[in-house]
């Protein structure tokens, strides 16, 4: 016996279908050959500010700096962002 109606179980995974869509699609568009993506182009990407980056570094999204002191340009790993969007 079941818990749910078979209606319920069809919506839910139609829904896992179009989120694992959408989590392929945008790992598709971000990926590039070193798997990494600039702060400014993700934010392009994305369509978020400055404030909402800083938001997600705060919440664990890992950064990548060169390791030269004088560079403040910053870098993320594609996967990682699609991870931290993800499993939330």
């Amino acid at each position: 016996m079941g818990t749910f109606s078979p209606e319920f179980e069809q919506g839910l995974l139609d829904r896992i279908d179009v989120v694992t869509d959408k989590k392929l699609e945008l790992e598709k568009r971000l990926q590039k050959q070193t798997g990494l993506i600039s702060s400014k182009e993700l934010k392009e990407e994305l369509d978020i500010t400055g404030a909402t980056l800083t938001s997600w570094v705060k919440k664990g999204l890992k950064v990548y700096q060169p390791p030269f002191e004088s560079s403040k340009k910053q870098y993320f790993r594609v996967s990682d962002v699609i991870n931290f969007l993800t499993v939330r």
